[in-house]
């Protein structure tokens, strides 16, 4: 189903900040709870009541917080929901653009892995000639073209066998990016005034998930409600719902919502789905067992790409902020959910999205499956060595005692 969010004109335009621990005195904190939400003047006076020439004088330090405001940010910005209602976030999808031909390099300096521990894929994809694998994480490479280059490309499952190298090699997130930047510093000195950048993101996913409570969760369904009835002031005037379903045994199965906001094809859109419902279809299992198992719900899922995904990274780098708030920060600025047409704000929602101390970056570590490495292996390497041992078994005996396994 496709379909428009309207915009409510009459409602004012409020975004609710996550809650803090407390509330700092003078301007300063007050002008950090705007900032990190990356609200405007505008916004935080309609939400507090007061006009945007009052909020100018509070940030130059001409007019006091008076106890009123001071109550109201205590209100709507300080009040932590129940700790079963945390967002735990963590990189879903990332693809990394190297300008190099040297794909060795590549994996080397970035992944701080040898090239010959990939299994190497003899045909194209993405416009590419061929590819190396490793577990899940796919490097793309070009021997000709190098504006081509060399893509990293980590999917979700991809991501978690990235996270069990990091483990390995004393990393997080954090300093794998540095060293994408600092791997871009060391081309840029090889290659004097390029036209172009060495390094990009071209996509970056972080997940935001909701665990299950068993005093409720936030519905989707509800949502979507809210953009039917023109309760959600958007910038993303784009909306799509998918809701799925398998007839079993004379009863309907339902497979989840899946609601996309903003264009597929644009720098940043969002993807919320009940994540219990799509792991259920997966295991073959009910919902309620993956509840237990897993305590999934839902998920929220921003999507960057190209500039956005770019410069969220360098930016990142630059200021070591925490992804998870930058992240639920994004969404507060994209998009504002009421209840009804009287300008009154979903509580449900901006509880889920107000929070600040109840929530955490997580990284979920999972060696790699390295299955289809052996199959390549039984392929191409084992028929290769079984032929050499039968032309010269002496000779293939020497070279397999002084082999260097790295």
């Amino acid at each position: 189903m496709d379909t428009q969010a309207s915009q409510p004109s009459q409602h004012p335009q409020i975004v609710v900040e996550r809650p803090k621990n407390k509330l700092q005195e003078g301007k300063n904190g007050y002008k950090k709870i705007r900032q990190s939400n990356g609200l405007s003047q505008q916004r935080i006076a309609q939400q507090l009541g007061i006009s945007k020439s009052y909020v100018t004088q509070i940030e130059n330090g001409k007019r006091p917080l008076t106890p009123a405001i001071k109550e109201k940010i205590k209100a709507q910005f300080l009040t932590a929901p129940e700790k079963s209602l945390r967002l735990k976030g963590s990189i879903d999808w990332v693809s990394l653009h190297f300008r190099t031909l040297d794909v060795s390099q590549v994996t080397q300096e970035i992944l701080q892995l040898n090239l010959n521990e990939f299994s190497l894929k003899e045909y194209g994809r993405y416009h590419y000639s061929h590819y190396y694998t490793y577990g899940s994480i796919n490097v793309y490479a070009d021997a000709k073209d190098e504006r081509q280059g060399v893509t990293i490309e980590c999917s979700g499952n991809a991501c978690h066998e990235l996270e069990a190298l990091f483990e390995e090699q004393k990393r997080d997130w954090y300093s794998f990016f540095n060293d994408c930047l600092l791997y871009e510093n060391q081309l840029c000195q090889e290659h004097p005034s390029p036209q172009e950048s060495f390094f990009n993101v071209t996509r970056l996913d972080i997940a935001l998930d909701e665990p299950y409570c068993v005093s409720g969760n936030y519905s989707l369904y509800a949502l979507y409600e809210r953009f039917n009835q023109g309760l959600v002031s958007s910038r993303k005037r784009e909306y799509r719902a998918y809701i799925g379903g398998t007839m079993a045994q004379n009863e309907q199965e339902s497979q989840g919502l899946t609601l996309y906001i903003g264009s597929r094809k644009s720098p940043l859109f969002f993807r919320f789905y009940e994540k219990d419902a799509e792991q259920a279809k997966m295991h073959r299992t009910t919902v309620e067992e993956i509840h237990n198992l897993y305590g999934y719900k839902n998920r929220y899922e921003i999507v960057l790409r190209k500039s956005r995904a770019n410069r969220f990274i360098r930016d990142h780098v630059a200021e070591s902020f925490d992804i998870v708030e930058r992240g639920i920060a994004i969404i507060n600025s994209q998009m504002i959910v009421f209840s009804d047409l009287q300008g009154h704000l979903d509580e449900d929602w901006n509880s889920l999205m107000s929070v600040k101390s109840d929530y955490n970056f997580k990284m979920t570590p999972r060696k790699p499956n390295l299955n289809q490495t052996w199959i390549w292996a039984e392929r191409n390497v084992f028929p290769t060595l079984s032929f050499l041992k039968q032309m010269d078994e002496d000779r293939f005996n020497e070279y397999m005692s002084e082999a260097v396994v790295p």
